[in-house]
Parts: structure tokens; C-alpha cells; sequence
């Protein structure tokens, strides 16, 4: 007997966090700006990039269990923040991006309540993360040329403490 396969693509998870992978990030990124492409031409989109400022310290100082807890706990509060029309995933290690759609500040809203969020989580000290946006525009970019332009912005303020 003969059994036939469709080519179906579903979607691949982090295993730690159960945010999308990079690969099916990509892929549901690039799917939404083809169907939108008036919308990202406009500017309708946002693609966000971050990771969490000394995240090496808190896996030597608390062990790698803690650092995943911390990581988990991150994916928990975008999971509840987000709504169907956006992504998030965990690229690698602890660098996160989200996609979404970029009206009315929202971007910058997601990432106060994030900011919030870890800032209160339980460490002896403040835990923090760098963050940059790229919005997109008229020149249609692949999800990771988005999230190298996202990074670009976000290296500009690295080291920087008070940079918003």
C-alpha cells in the first residue's frame, strides 16, 4: 500500500519556550506581508528584536535552569500580550523577535508591558533587555532582512542605559 504525503507546512516551536522557531517565524512573516503588501508599504508592520541585557551573567551566577525559567517566563508574557495577527519567537539562545502590526504605538506599548514584566521578575537584581524595531515600507524585505534592520537599530543603543 501506498501512502501519500502533502506538502503541509506546520508550524516548528521552541521547544523551551513554545514560541515559534526562527525558520516558521520567517515563514509566517513572509506569508503576511505577500497577502498585506499595501499595509507593509505603509508602513503597517513592525518586527521587533530583543534580548535580555547580561543574560550570561544570570545562567552563571543562578545556573542555566534559572536563565530557562526567566526565558519561559518572557515567552508567557508575550504569549499573553500578543494577539492572533502577531508572531513571536525565540530566534536563539535568549534573542527574541515579534511581528506585528504597527498603528496607534503599539509597538512601543509591547515593549513598556514587557519591559514591566521583566523588569519585576524574581532576581536579586533588575533584569532588562535591549530592543529594536524596524517598520516596514515601500522596499519589501524577507523576515530576516527585517530582523537584521531590527538588530541594527538595537546594536545602536547596546552598552547604552538610558537610550529609549
Amino acid at each position: 500500500m501506498r501512502v501519500r504525503k502533502e506538502n503541509i507546512t506546520v508550524p516548528e516551536t521552541d521547544k523551551l519556550t513554545g514560541l515559534l522557531n526562527r525558520r516558521s517565524f520567517c515563514e509566517a512573516v513572509d506569508r503576511t506581508i505577500q497577502a498585506e503588501p499595501e499595509w507593509a508599504a505603509e508602513g503597517g508592520f513592525a518586527v521587533i528584536c530583543f534580548d535580555v541585557i547580561r543574560f550570561k551573567a544570570i545562567n552563571e551566577l543562578f545556573g542555566t535552569r534559572r536563565g530557562d525559567k526567566l526565558l519561559q517566563y518572557i515567552a508567557s508574557v508575550l504569549s499573553a500580550e500578543l494577539d492572533g495577527q502577531a508572531y513571536a519567537a525565540r530566534i536563539n539562545a535568549d534573542r527574541f523577535a515579534v511581528f506585528m502590526r504597527h498603528e496607534n504605538g503599539e509597538p512601543e506599548r509591547l515593549l513598556e508591558r514587557l519591559s514591566a514584566a521583566v523588569t519585576g521578575y524574581d532576581l536579586p537584581f533588575e533584569t532588562t533587555f535591549n530592543a529594536g524595531i524596524y517598520v516596514t515600507c515601500v522596499e519589501m524585505l524577507t523576515a530576516d532582512a527585517m530582523m537584521d534592520r531590527a538588530n541594527l537599530a538595537q546594536a545602536t543603543i547596546k552598552g547604552s542605559y538610558t537610550v529609549k
